[in-house]
């Protein structure tokens, strides 16, 4: 009669060591990773592209001089807050879309009260140029900041 108890001790053993060694725990699966809270930076900048958006869009039949006037006041606010939280990273594109700017505004002073029939085109170059500088500058604050997307 001793095997029989032998044998239910061996298998309680049994059942107590695999109960007591390293139980497999599942492994925690990375959380991915919170996207980068945007700086000030990329914020003043996006809002930035979007006065610059805003200003590309103004009708110049329909709004005239007055519109472009409203809409670049817009974009050198947004300059202003821009360069303010930069300090002073990014102060040569921010330079060079500040000439943009001085550049476009002086093209509608020269048109002044009149028609602005014969300086659309000029009009348009000085806002491809702004694009340009706008994109420069993205660029160069993904660089700089990496929260920042560079479009």
């Amino acid at each position: 009669m001793r095997t029989p108890v032998l044998v239910v001790a061996a298998a309680i053993l049994a059942v107590v060591v695999a109960a007591c060694g390293t139980a497999a725990t599942p492994t925690p699966s990375p959380s991915p990773s919170p996207s980068p809270t945007p700086t000030p930076v990329c914020a003043a900048l996006d809002s930035l592209q979007a006065s610059i958006a805003a200003l590309d869009a103004v009708d110049p039949l329909k709004d005239g001089i007055a519109g472009y006037a409203t809409a670049l006041a817009a974009v050198r606010t947004d300059l202003t807050n821009l360069r303010s939280s930069a300090g002073d990273q990014l102060s040569s594109e921010i330079d060079a879309l500040e000439t943009a700017i001085t550049d476009l505004q002086g093209t509608l002073d020269s048109v002044g009260s009149g028609s602005l029939g014969g300086a659309l085109k000029e009009i348009g170059d000085r806002l491809s140029a702004l694009g340009t500088a706008l994109a420069d500058l993205r660029t160069s604050a993904a660089s700089a900041f990496s929260e920042c997307p560079a479009s």
